[in-house]
């Protein structure tokens, strides 16, 4: 997935910061040293003479007056060895050191990224997300079957076997999301697993160096709210349309919950309409039924979604409530 240039520039911000800060460590270390051993500074000061006139020698074609520079330059670098070797030093003492020796913190390697510049992508689209800490404990590794019944009910599957099925579907969303893609709806009662599903797509799609955001849908309203009614509304909106609009995955999580009127209800189809027409994918989870769709919002928001999002309800009793009580 490549990454937008601004995600790019910000990478490489920290490779520029990060040799900054080697080379002013090298260069406090290499006065100190200076000060400490100054024989240092007189032999440094010699072989920059010499190699000057060595130069001046290769041109001017005088191969002795070369040759003999070329012995004295030989005969310097020795006494600098044997004055490092007695002072406990070597040459490593005057190179710069690297977070990344792989790729000298340049983030490329004969061309191609380092494993650190995709480990810093990873981390950024972490950051960017607003996942990051949950995360770390919301994903496919943790998932847990525990605690989801597995009596059937009402004619339909047991919720063990209903979560099997909506589990499988989306770790296969997840792996085959570069060639597929794809819009996914989660609804049903608190608890039952939506935004928890939600974020274990999150969280693959970013180990692979995707870009994911994730507002709540109130939280989502807030921001277009912010930046719409601000004196810089031009510029912060734009930026809001783009981090909102360009992300691989955009999640908003408790659709229904947010305020509903004119503004919000245009912003949702635009984000909804826009992102489709990008071919960007969504994952929306909410609590209404999605019968309900066209009456809290418009037909048209509920026409998109139902046709281009793939439904997947979710059923039983609140899994939360139920961890919780297996805990105490």
């Amino acid at each position: 997935m490549p990454l937008k240039n601004d995600q790019y520039a910000e990478i490489m911000r920290v490779y520029d910061r990060r040799r900054m800060k080697h080379l002013e460590e090298l260069n406090r270390k290499k006065e100190s040293l200076y000060k400490e051993i100054p024989e240092l500074i007189t032999l440094q000061d010699a072989y920059a003479e010499n190699a000057s006139k060595r130069a001046r020698a290769a041109i001017l074609n005088r191969e002795d007056e070369k040759k003999q520079l070329e012995k004295e330059a030989a005969e310097l670098k020795e006494k600098r060895q044997l004055l490092l070797r007695e002072k406990g030093l070597s040459e490593q003492d005057f190179e710069m050191t690297y977070d990344c020796p792989d790729c000298r913190d340049t983030g490329f390697i004969n061309g191609e990224k380092c494993h650190c510049f995709v480990r810093l992508a990873v981390d950024l689209l972490y950051h960017q997300s607003h996942l990051e800490s949950r995360l770390e404990k919301e994903n496919f590794e943790n998932l847990s079957f525990d605690h989801y019944s597995r009596k059937e009910e009402n004619g339909r599957r047991s919720v063990y076997d209903h979560m099997k099925r909506i589990v499988a579907r989306c770790r296969e969303y997840a792996e085959n999301f570069d060639r597929d893609g794809g819009n996914i709806l989660f609804y049903g009662p608190t608890g039952t697993g939506k935004s928890y599903l939600s974020n274990c797509i999150a969280k693959a799609l970013m180990d692979s160096c995707h870009s994911v955001v994730y507002f709540s849908a109130i939280d989502l309203v807030e921001e277009f709210e912010k930046t719409a009614f601000r004196y810089d509304s031009d510029i912060e909106e734009d930026r809001l349309n783009q981090f909102v609009l360009d992300s691989d995955l955009l999640i908003i999580d408790d659709l229904g919950t947010e305020r509903a009127n004119a503004f919000t209800i245009g912003k949702l189809f635009y984000t909804v309409n826009e992102r489709a027409l990008r071919k960007k994918s969504t994952i929306i989870s909410m609590n209404m039924d999605p019968n309900l769709l066209a009456d809290r919002y418009t037909e048209r928001i509920a026409s998109r979604i139902l046709s281009d999002y793939e439904i997947m309800p979710l059923y039983g009793a609140d899994i939360r409530i139920a961890r919780r009580y297996s805990n105490n």
